[in-house]
């Protein structure tokens, strides 16, 4: 049996402590596994898998979203409207999932949004990003974060929250700063937090 990477392609046991660090979701291991631990493991990890996304998760992660954004205006319509919106979403940026025995749990749009004249310094964000519970969040977060660090020198990614939706605290512990609010972004009489994170 063989430890699940990123991309859903297996690795042998010999490459079991570079999984530790390249696949997002064995993130929580601190130390080298000992080969009878590992074992233990491998049938609940290869059912864990964090990946780039496909046409075939949209319907998947249009039912997280619809669960997360409770207050979102898009999410609240109907499927033949959603399912379009996301298709368009997903033909201009990266979309990233994490799925448990076939089912989509997670996922977010990385979205650039800006860069320096020689694309060594680039502006993301994150669009849509759902997730069912802050440990699988924090190891879908790494995957995006690594993402967006490795296509340039130094990178910067910066997000929109309302007031009226879940992630602030989320964010702002794992190292995103207020920059900013924004009074009646989104909706009336609502304030945005601007939250940022530098990768130098």
């Amino acid at each position: 049996m063989k430890v699940p990477s990123s991309s859903g392609q297996g690795c042998g046991p010999l490459e079991a402590a570079t999984a530790v660090r390249i696949c997002p979701g064995l993130f929580f291991f601190a130390t080298i596994l000992t080969e009878a631990s590992l074992n233990t493991l491998l049938p609940f990890l290869e059912y864990m898998v964090f990946r780039k996304g496909k046409i075939s998760d949209l319907e998947g992660f249009m039912h997280v979203c619809r669960s997360f954004f409770s207050t979102h205006n898009i999410f609240q319509q109907s499927d033949k409207k959603i399912l379009p919106y996301l298709a368009a979403q997903a033909s201009e940026h990266q979309l990233l999932i994490y799925e448990d025995r076939g089912v989509v749990k997670a996922g977010l749009f990385l979205v650039q949004t800006g860069a320096n004249a020689d694309s060594s310094h680039r502006i993301w964000k994150f669009r849509h990003f759902a997730f069912p519970s802050d440990d699988i969040g924090s190891r879908l977060l790494a995957l995006a974060e690594d993402c967006a660090r490795s296509a340039s020198t130094t990178a910067k990614i910066e997000l929109t929250i309302a007031e009226s939706e879940p992630g602030k605290e989320f964010y702002l512990n794992h190292g995103y700063v207020e920059e900013g609010v924004l009074n009646n972004h989104y909706r009336p009489r609502e304030k945005c937090y601007i939250l940022g994170k530098s990768f130098l």
